[in-house]
């Protein structure tokens, strides 16, 4: 799953409240990427 956020504390709230009660969720794993590798390219369509 890829996700969007406004910024870290909306991922985290996110994160806290969806992704963790989600059925049958047991782990979590999450990679954070800090730097864009296409300029301006926006949010996937």
């Amino acid at each position: 799953m890829k996700v969007i956020a406004e910024d870290l504390p909306g991922y985290q709230r996110f994160y806290d409240a969806e992704l963790t009660s989600l059925p049958g969720v047991e782990r979590l794993t999450s990679t954070l990427v800090m730097k864009n590798i296409k300029a301006n390219a926006g949010p996937p369509l």
